[in-house]
């Protein structure tokens, strides 16, 4: 009976869904990836590499040349060796992940992430923004009182992640996934869309909202031009609905938005400083960039990353960060475009896509190289 559990079919099925969910859960943990590696390690070995990922190899190659002589030649308290380039060797595992997983494990993940959003509409309901002390911590002294004001942000909660962030990005590939591989499954479709819905207003990261209104609606403009009549009608009912409410409750969205606030939103917690900041290290150092090392600003007594994919990467790594965006824009094609513009406004405002062994890393690669057999 177990040993035909077992099997390489079984495994990429609810076994797989879940250790994809658990590896997200504590990012940061290595434990929490742990499951997920030795599934792949031991029943992925049918995974093979392809010529577009000679790419990936080369920055690789570069962040590993940049670290060694980085540590050899400098020596000044500027330079500090971490392990932030070793999670940059994990981006290979991701992307055979990506390639290995099948349809079934994508719904037991699925499943798993609207479980965690409606444990967010729960904590929402009942005043609890969280349920576990360690994800207290991420909350600062001087941020306002959860629930004291009228703005949703300051009502966000934290579902089953170390923070709300954490929690939103999930439920933004829950988005992406759900509308690329079950949008004909109707009844599915409306409850897991309500359920994710729910987690994305709960968790309120105005990222993650945007980036998966950037989604339905690229995705609808490429329906306007498929030349089937149905799709035609499919996405411009889309587009009018979207529309429409954006216009009706902008003054509603923009004050949420902005927090109410009248600042830009570059201006906020930082992002000013740390966009100039990171444009001031690409100028200066525009070859080698930091060496591969992690490139990070003080702001409010806390060293914070660039909060944007593309510029860390360029900040980092310099030149050789170009190798890894041609490496993911090779896999770029008129169906999965609104999968990768989505993820890569995501990325302007996180430091998301690339940075470590991660959920959204598997799931961009994985949608990006099966989408043509979706």
């Amino acid at each position: 009976m177990f040993k035909n559990l077992f099997t390489k079919k079984n495994i990429n099925g609810p076994i797989l869904g879940v250790a994809l969910y658990i590896s997200c859960l504590y990012p940061g943990d290595f434990y929490n990836w742990l499951p997920l590696l030795i599934l792949w390690f031991i029943f992925g070995d049918n995974v093979k590499l392809q010529p577009n990922d000679m790419l990936l190899l080369t920055f690789l190659a570069g962040v590993f040349i940049l670290t060694t002589v980085g540590q050899l030649t400098l020596t000044t308290s500027n330079f500090n060796l971490s392990l932030h380039p070793f999670f940059y060797f994990l981006l290979l595992p991701c992307v055979m992940i990506g390639r290995w997983i099948s349809k079934e494990a994508i719904f037991w993940l699925l499943f798993c992430i609207c479980c965690e959003a409606v444990i967010c509409g729960f904590q929402y309901a009942t005043n609890t923004p969280y349920f576990f002390s360690r994800q207290a911590s991420v909350l600062f002294d001087t941020e306002t009182p959860w629930g004291s004001t009228d703005l949703f942000y300051f009502k966000r909660v934290f579902g089953l992640s170390p923070n709300s962030s954490t929690a939103a990005q999930k439920f933004f590939l829950g988005i992406l996934l759900l509308l690329t591989y079950f949008h004909k499954q109707k009844r599915l479709l409306c409850i897991f869309f309500c359920c994710l819905i729910c987690g994305l207003f709960t968790t309120f990261n105005r990222t993650a909202i945007l980036s998966c209104l950037i989604f339905g609606v690229s995705k609808s403009l490429i329906q306007l031009f498929s030349g089937s009549l149905s799709k035609l009608l499919k996405g411009i009912t889309v587009i009018a609905v979207i529309t429409a409410a954006v216009l009706f409750f902008w003054p509603e969205i923009e004050y949420q938005l902005r927090r109410g606030s009248e600042r830009s939103f570059s201006e906020e917690w930082g992002r000013q400083e740390l966009l100039e900041r990171g444009m001031n290290q690409i100028y200066e150092n525009p070859l080698f960039g930091n060496f591969s090392q992690q490139f990070t600003v003080e702001i409010s007594g806390i060293q914070s990353n660039l909060h944007n994919t593309w510029l860390q990467l360029f900040a980092d790594h310099g030149v050789v960060a170009l190798f890894l965006i041609l490496y993911s824009v090779s896999f770029v094609n008129a169906k999965n475009f609104p999968i990768f513009i989505s993820c890569f406004f995501y990325s302007v405002f996180q430091f998301a896509l690339f940075g470590k062994f991660s959920l959204i890393n598997i799931i961009f690669f994985h949608l990006m190289q099966k989408s043509k057999t979706i």
